[in-house]
């Protein structure tokens, strides 16, 4: 039939528009298609042929309105799940709260640094009190003059002072010559000059170590007076003896030289002094002498000393039988010299130790009942084993500073091997537990400055300010001052005449005016030095280079954790290098770098330590490193295969340490 060849879609429902056969093909091309966007390539008259594109308007899907929602919102069902998980929630919620506190409790971690005491952290400043200024013009120091130059150790970071003698003396041994234990010398001024010192002191937040001398006395004492006449209980205060026909009752020598004996009139028998004749040597088995030396100590804690520092400590017993001294082996002394003897009965007992240990206790009972630390230090020029001692033990220590008088045997002639053997000489014989502490300079030695040369002193403070432990600095080192050259009738030294110390003890040197700006009198006890005009205080102050303004950055230093507590490594020691490494894992490093030989030399680093890096930075650099790359502190960096340094030069560089993971 002739329809059956036609498509069947030319008939549609009533209503419907009648569709051609192209339409008819081109709706079930597209039924199906989901897209929303169409291409259509019909005829587009007028249009030129070209395409047009269909845009369906786009139905929004929404979900279910309020009103459905809240016909399943009660239902039974669906309460319960909502309670579930909430309750689901707030247990992990507090599960993960708990595991992380117990991660951060139980987990690994660094230990914390020791916590350090004042005192380890301070740098102790010796003051040699009639030098260091005087406040009332009368040429001598005083208590109001050192009053009056607190701010000078503010300025510098020093925080504790160590005082010479200052007790009611009649000065012939400069203070060490002791007749009234309780009250100030006039010279230095009144009881009431020392307790506002002290008061100004504590402003500050600064700490004061006063001298103590038990060994002996004045032999104007009221107590020797009163020895020397029999009259009890102090009859036996001193150690008395009688002659033998006419001689002294045995060799002793004083360590001033002579006999260590003196023949009294009045009592008819012989004192012992082991110093000065006017320094007659108290009796310290006596338990009255015993009670009246823990009664001094109470009375300037009470006052608010913060320790003291015993003098002469090894001195203290001799040999009950009065021995004689046998004579020193190989020793080239002359008869009389104190070191001709071997002081095996008279120097070193270790009765000494009893006795320290009485009075930790007091100082122990007194930071206890105060809660204001206290600590002892003593000078004892005594064998390497011997000072040791004076620590005790970590169960009942003794002495917190044991002075450490290693470094004053070094000299001008001293190579870096000579310096690292004085450290490690103290550093291996100290027990593990103890504490280091370096003495540069006191007013019985050379000054630094003359004994080791003036030119390398930052070299040697460097390496010992940022070493581990205490140092001590004598007042004046800091600027560079030297022994004087005195005058035979400038003299004043007369408990030792023929070892004068006067040169170590020249008034301090404060500014280029009258007098060196240590007194506005005319005149001074001992002579001003004639370099003060550009050796002072003041004049090094302005100079960012001298000797002052190092040691001032230096103790800056020393507050950083790697000074405080890290490690302590000495990477390069020889042909007349010294080098000292202070490092601590997540701080910056400090390497100290000192040429003590007599040729420049280059340096280098690589491989002398697994944690230094390839450069560094310059941190401080001595005062005669003027040019070339290490001359810049803060500003230069350099590498660390490649340090050259002239004889006498030193640097201290900081760097980023590498450490494995």
């Amino acid at each position: 039939m002739e329809g059956d060849s036609q498509v069947k879609s030319n008939s549609v429902p009533d209503g419907d528009v009648e569709m051609t056969d192209d339409d008819a093909v081109k709706q079930q091309l597209t039924s199906n298609d989901p897209s929303k966007v169409k291409y259509v390539n019909s005829d587009f008259v007028g249009k030129n042929g070209d395409a047009k594109v269909d845009i369906e308007n786009i139905r929004l899907n929404v979900g279910m309105g309020k009103d459905e929602l809240m016909k399943y919102a009660n239902e039974p069902f669906w309460i319960r799940t909502r309670m579930i998980l909430f309750v689901l929630f707030w247990i992990c919620w507090i599960a993960m709260l708990v595991g992380a506190i117990v991660i951060i409790v139980l987990a690994p971690r660094c230990s914390p640094p020791p916590q350090l005491t004042w005192w380890q952290k301070s740098v102790f400043y010796h003051v040699y009190v009639p030098s260091f200024k005087d406040g009332d013009g009368d040429g001598i120091g005083d208590l109001k003059g050192l009053a009056s130059k607190l701010d000078y150790f503010v300025n510098l970071g020093v925080k504790t002072l160590l005082l010479s003698p200052i007790f009611k003396s009649p000065m012939k041994d400069n203070g060490y010559d002791i007749s009234d234990y309780n009250d100030i010398d006039p010279k230095f001024g009144t009881l009431h000059d020392f307790e506002d010192l002290l008061s100004e002191l504590k402003k500050k937040d600064m700490k004061v170590i006063i001298d103590f001398v038990p060994n002996h006395s004045s032999n104007e004492h009221p107590w020797f007076n009163k020895s020397e006449a029999r009259i009890k209980p102090y009859d036996d205060y001193y150690i008395w003896a009688k002659g033998k026909d006419g001689s002294p009752p045995n060799n002793w020598i004083s360590v001033f030289g002579g006999s260590a004996w003196k023949y009294s009139e009045i009592r008819k028998e012989y004192y012992l002094h082991q110093f000065s004749e006017v320094q007659p040597d108290f009796n310290l088995r006596n338990e009255h002498v015993r009670e009246e030396m823990q009664k001094i100590i109470q009375f300037w804690l009470d006052k608010g000393v913060d320790g003291f520092r015993v003098d002469a400590t090894p001195h203290f017993f001799e040999d009950k039988l009065l021995r004689d001294e046998p004579k020193a082996e190989d020793t080239t002394a002359e008869k009389g010299d104190y070191d001709y003897l071997d002081h095996k009965y008279t120097k070193g007992s270790d009765e000494v130790y009893t006795l320290l240990a009485e009075w930790r206790e007091l100082l122990n009972n007194y930071t206890t009942s105060t809660g204001s630390p206290k600590i002892l230090l003593t000078e004892a020029y005594d064998t390497i084993n011997k000072t040791m001692k004076y620590y005790g033990t970590s169960e009942n220590p003794l002495v917190d500073i044991p002075f450490n008088f290693k470094l004053l045997e070094l000299n001008q002639s001293a190579t870096a091997e000579d310096f690292l053997d004085k450290i490690k000489e103290w550093m291996s014989a100290m027990p593990k537990w103890a504490w280091p502490n370096w003495v540069l300079g006191n007013h019985d030695n050379e000054r630094m400055a003359s004994r080791v040369g003036p030119e390398i002193i930052d070299g040697i403070f460097m390496a010992v300010l940022l070493n581990k432990g205490t140092p001590i600095t004598y007042y004046g080192d800091e600027l560079g001052m030297e022994n004087a050259v005195l005058l035979p009738k400038n003299l004043s030294d007369v408990a030792n005449p023929d070892h004068p110390r006067d040169a170590y003890r020249v008034p301090m040197q404060w500014s280029n005016d009258s007098m060196a700006g240590f007194t506005n009198g005319t005149s001074t006890w001992i002579p001003i030095q004639p370099d003060y005009p550009y050796v002072n205080v003041e004049s090094e102050f302005k100079d960012s280079k001298s000797h002052l303004n190092i040691y001032k950055k230096l103790v800056e230093l020393r507050d950083q954790p790697a000074i405080m507590h890290g490690d302590v490594a000495y990477p390069l020691v020889k042909n007349g290098v010294f080098s000292m490494l202070r490092i601590r894992k997540g701080s910056p490093g400090y390497l100290v770098v000192l040429n003590m030989g007599v040729n420049s030399t280059t340096i280098s680093f690589l491989g002398s330590d697994p944690r230094l890096p390839d450069s560094a930075n310059v941190e401080v650099r001595s005062s005669n490193l003027l040019t070339g790359p290490l001359a810049e502190s803060g500003k230069s960096k350099i590498q660390l295969s490649n340090v050259k340094l002239e004889p006498n030069q030193s640097v201290v560089l900081s760097f980023v340490p590498k450490f494995e993971d």
